[in-house]
């Protein structure tokens, strides 16, 4: 059984001869540990798996098209000292997948309001559905991409059941998509290496409440420390709960000061103008000190 196993491996090698001498991995592979052809006989099952997968991978454009698993791997073949093996490797649109996803976790602080699912979109691969959409996209693009400012913005749009016309001539409902966009512009500043948090600031409120009755080492969704110093905050829904005093004098104030002093990018999302808020707020001084502090952190207040 076993002469015929050999037997069966010395015809596959020389089947697969013209191959393996054709393929750039496989002969400098040879070369560099001086190998046989009793060494490629002897590993020809792993150098045909090799082959497989190589030709499959020379083909592909990209992840999408990997039909191997784990996606993004390939079974490459390499010498342990005694035999040919194969070993789990990454092509290099695994790899490049693979820096995205970490630089993704390792930008994007656990406690913002976005997932990977958006790691593979930039500002220039969205299109916009109508021109509101496009004039942000725009604004976003010029300014933090091209001149590099280092303020932010307030945009706001109304809400409503307003109809408007698109590109295509469908209606669409007036609400643009403003946290779909500036959670891809998060993830395109993690990308070019930004910590980001990205906060929907009616989720905070409601957490902060929840963790009043909590111990210290439970009260782990917010962190003021990380808020004030993260490189960009966006605070999306702003201003669309009533705000009690507390959480103006004792959170927002507190980071909105440390950003302002260093100089933070700090965006704020609303569908309602800075004014409007703070003309429905009960405490009117407070909420116009927070506007001027705001005011002093944006390059200008966008409605779209």
């Amino acid at each position: 059984m076993k002469q015929l196993s050999h037997e069966l491996k010395v015809k596959k090698f020389n089947d697969l001869k013209k191959d393996i001498y054709d393929n750039s991995y496989l002969v400098h592979l040879i070369k560099k540990n001086k190998l046989t052809d009793t060494n490629l006989i002897d590993g020809i099952l792993n150098i045909e798996l090799f082959l497989h997968y190589d030709k499959t991978c020379d083909s592909c454009n990209g992840i999408n098209e990997c039909h191997f698993k784990p996606i993004g791997n390939f079974q490459n073949a390499i010498w342990d000292g005694e035999h040919i093996d194969n070993k789990l490797t990454m092509c290099p649109f695994g790899q490049e997948k693979f820096e995205k996803i970490s630089n993704f976790q390792n930008n994007i602080l656990p406690l913002s309001n976005i997932d990977n699912s958006f790691m593979e979109l930039r500002l220039e691969s969205i299109k916009a559905w109508n021109e509101r959409q496009e004039k942000l996209i725009k604004a976003l693009r010029k300014l933090y991409f091209k001149d590099n400012h280092n303020r932010g913005l307030y945009i706001f749009s109304y809400s409503g059941n307003k109809k408007i016309e698109t590109k295509k001539n469908e209606l669409k409902n007036s609400s643009i998509g403003k946290s779909y966009i500036f959670s891809v512009f998060a993830n395109q500043l993690a990308q070019e290496g930004k910590k980001v948090a990205y906060i929907d600031t009616l989720k905070l409120l409601r957490n902060i409440k929840n963790s009043w009755n909590k111990p210290d080492e439970e009260r782990k969704y917010f962190s003021l420390e990380e808020l004030e110093n993260v490189d960009v905050v966006i605070f999306d829904n702003f201003g669309l709960a009533k705000w009690q005093d507390w959480f103006h004098i004792e959170y927002l104030e507190p980071i909105l000061d440390h950003r302002m002093k260093f100089n933070k990018l700090t965006f704020f999302i609303s569908d309602r103008e800075l004014k409007t808020i703070c003309n429905e707020e009960k405490n009117y001084d407070c909420c116009m000190l927070l506007k001027s502090k705001i005011e002093r952190l944006i390059e200008k207040e966008i409605s779209i």
